[in-house]
């Protein structure tokens, strides 16, 4: 008796309710955005078709020559608020704090002037972060945005 009383109250609150049909395709997001940072020339948040893959987010946004794209899964899917940080290839970078003085004079832009101050300045103290390098005399702001990709710590 119990139990048909419940059922009837279901019964009863179910047919009493307004239901109305979902639209499921507006649950499925159509753009998605990802953060893309690191080793491209334009880092920021793209907008882009739900279903992309890294694969096609790559042919999107330009990658800078010295990008590592070993570690990547093309075929990894993209999700709204997806952060792809593509790396640098440490290989083809100069670290400022043990290069000698032909190591940082390949770095384009780098004559033995500056890499003699570099130098000097490390052997006071190590650099601790590259943002330090430009308060080595002749590194203006402008010298270390095209130098920052070329060197590490």
């Amino acid at each position: 008796m119990y139990r048909l009383l419940i059922f009837l109250f279901l019964i009863f609150c179910i047919s009493c309710t307004n239901f109305k049909p979902i639209n499921i395709s507006k649950l499925h997001k159509k753009v998605i955005a990802v953060d893309v940072k690191g080793a491209v020339e334009k880092e920021g948040i793209y907008y882009v078709k739900n279903g992309f893959k890294i694969n096609d987010i790559l042919k999107i946004i330009k990658v800078k020559s010295n990008a590592d794209l070993s570690t990547l899964n093309f075929n990894q899917l993209l999700f709204d608020n997806d952060v792809l940080n593509i790396k640098y290839n440490d290989e083809k970078r100069v670290s400022i704090n043990n290069a000698n003085l032909e190591e940082l004079m390949s770095i384009e832009g780098i004559g033995e002037k500056i890499a003699l101050r570099i130098i000097e300045y490390r052997n006071l103290h190590l650099f601790k972060t590259l943002d330090e390098l430009k308060e080595v005399k002749g590194i203006s702001n402008k010298k270390f945005e095209k130098i920052c990709e070329k060197i590490s710590l």
